[in-house]
């Protein structure tokens, strides 16, 4: 069986760490995830998460103001972070000689994050900058509703990672330090290592630091409410200052770890990866409805949302366009997916993954969602696990989300050219 090597150790702490050795390589990434995101937040709390992973930069005891990047930059590596619905992860690119020189920062900035009054609200004033310039992305803009419009307002996946501006301006520094508190904690983190590294001594090192931290007495509370989805199929049909009318359908589909997540990326691929695609052939070269198309499985751990995102052709109308779509998903629906097509897709998914070996980063993103599961072995089963995939679970998969009471649908065009009707929906004939 062909794995990479990998080495698991949780500390008695319940800290959980995972090594995985490519010696060939001359960068190592160090990756501190927390198990919270957007999902963890209470209505009041909307937002924190995000806010605090930009808090995280600004300083802790040991490590104030821009030290964090300024240790980086000296290392010659780079660094950053990422929010999800799931989880918040900070890591570091760095020559694989140096990677252990960010421990102390990163068990400092665990335990003692300086959250300043000043800080807190410059850094929400980004945030809800960084609200506004989404409002003005048709894509972002379009992601948003659509988890909005599938799932209810009680449910954990309702609302932006980013937050909303009404939550963020009650929000006080205090509320964040709360959050801070109750969730970055040891026995809520992981730590990933990848890259050129020797995995017995990079567990001694990791160890020998956070060793020494406690584990909390309290419980950690998280907000699973996946009650209230929204059952409305009304199109939500959004004005702005764009180019072109474009819309976006939306599935509910499969959850994130699932042999189905990897089923809905062969059909991502399948359907939009690329000029052999299906909807690329069909609505851009044969009939010239759409000038760009896009699809996509947003996985999170208890759901998921399967996309595709068109662009309709300045000389095509937006009915033609949204009809010729239902067409080809009935088509999918009543013939299946070609063998040609999926055995390219196969192909695709294979390659990409044995690229993403070559580079630690890359690695270590796709291995985040992993570690967040604690099942960082399926990561590399991947190939084994893509070729048992058969051309009959991908035609079954996508018959079961593909159907009209399982759709949403919203539409963005010109605020300066009014629809002349309402986006026509898929009712199958």
């Amino acid at each position: 069986m062909n794995r990479e090597p990998f080495l698991k150790h949780t500390l008695a702490n319940g800290l959980s760490i995972f090594v995985v050795e490519k010696p060939e390589l001359a960068t190592a990434t160090l990756m501190c995830l927390y198990r919270v995101g957007s999902a963890s937040e209470s209505k009041q709390e909307q937002g924190a998460a995000h806010l605090l992973e930009h808090m995280m930069f600004k300083g802790s005891k040991g490590f104030p103001g821009g030290s964090i990047d300024t240790l980086v930059q000296r290392l010659g590596g780079e660094n950053n972070a990422f929010t999800s619905r799931d989880y918040t992860a900070y890591y570091h690119v760095l020559p694989s000689f140096d990677w252990q020189k960010v421990l102390d920062m990163e068990l400092d900035r665990m335990t003692s994050l300086m959250i300043d009054s000043s800080d807190f609200l410059s850094e929400r004033q980004v945030v809800l900058e960084e609200i506004g310039l989404y409002a003005d992305d048709p894509h972002e803009l379009m992601m948003d509703r659509h988890f909005e419009m599938a799932f209810g307002e009680n449910n954990p996946y309702h609302h932006p990672i980013l937050g909303y501006p009404s939550t963020l301006n009650n929000m006080s520094a205090e509320d964040l330090r709360s959050f801070y508190h109750r969730f970055y904690r040891v026995d809520n983190a992981a730590i990933l290592l990848v890259g050129g590294v020797d995995s017995q001594k990079a567990v001694l090192e990791i160890s020998k630091r956070f060793n020494q931290l406690r584990t909390p007495q309290s419980l950690i509370s998280v907000p699973i409410r996946m009650d209230g989805a929204d059952e409305s199929s009304a199109p939500s049909v959004i004005p702005m200052d764009v180019e072109e009318v474009r819309f976006k359908l939306s599935f509910r589909s499969a959850c994130m770890g699932e042999r189905e997540d990897i089923i809905a990326d062969l059909l991502e691929e399948i359907l939009a990866g690329g000029r052999s695609s299906v909807l690329w052939q069909d609505l851009k070269e044969k009939t010239h409805l759409a000038s760009t198309v896009g699809a996509g499985n947003s996985s999170q751990q208890y759901t998921g949302l399967f996309f595709l995102d068109i662009d309709v052709s300045e000389s095509a109308e937006l009915k033609d366009c949204l009809l010729a779509t239902y067409e080809i998903l009935e088509r999918l629906i009543k013939t299946g997916v070609l063998e040609a097509d999926f055995k390219r897709a196969v192909n695709k998914l294979l390659a990409a993954w044995y690229f993403e070996q070559e580079r630690s980063e890359d690695m270590a993103m796709s291995l985040s969602q992993w570690v967040f599961l604690d099942k960082v072995e399926q990561y590399f089963l991947f190939p084994e696990l893509l070729s048992s995939i058969s051309l009959e679970e991908v035609n079954e998969f996508l018959r079961r989300i593909f159907r009209p009471e399982n759709m949403l649908l919203s539409v963005v065009h010109p605020s300066d050219n009014i629809l002349a009707s309402p986006p026509v929906l898929w009712k199958v004939s």
